[in-house]
């Protein structure tokens, strides 16, 4: 596991959240971004956020990986239950 920063665009370094990834290379940001934004939206309010959504990655020790836009998708979900007759 690797250790990642990141935030919105509209965010300061120092206002970073911190992620672990699966993934170590920066190679593979594209796919450190995807686990950033599922961190955000789901661990800081990111649900409230306009999307897509600009985000920037960071190594711990500063150095810009890079700024990704990251599309949250929407897959409805439906269930259903039958209605008794009154």
């Amino acid at each position: 596991m690797s250790t990642y920063l990141y935030a919105p665009e509209d965010y300061d370094f120092e206002d970073a959240f911190q992620i672990k990834s699966q993934w170590d290379h920066e190679e593979d940001a594209k796919w450190i971004a995807e686990e950033a934004a599922a961190d955000f939206h789901s661990e800081h309010d990111g649900w409230e956020s306009s999307w897509p959504l600009k985000l920037v990655l960071w190594l711990p020790d500063g150095t810009e990986i890079g700024t990704f836009t990251v599309e949250r998708e929407f897959e409805p979900v439906f269930s259903a239950s039958k209605q008794e007759a009154a």
